[in-house]
């Protein structure tokens, strides 16, 4: 779809299951989505671990994560 404007602090949730390790520019889309939240709200995330073996298996995959 096209990118939404969203209001700065106006989001309480952001729920993001096996999204995270497509994302090229992380950054830039976990800055985004601290601005929009309000103060207390959450972002709750699915990621494969980077020692697992499926992390890697989809070729669309450009990240993976760990405890750090």
């Amino acid at each position: 779809g096209l990118p939404a404007e969203i209001q700065p602090g106006t989001v309480s949730e952001f729920i993001a299951m096996d999204l995270l390790e497509h994302i090229h520019n992380l950054t830039g889309l976990m800055r985004a989505c601290i601005d929009a939240l309000h103060e207390g709200g959450v972002l709750v995330a699915n990621v494969p671990y980077d020692l697992s073996y499926g992390a890697w298996q989809d070729p669309t995959h450009v990240r993976a994560f760990n405890e750090r």
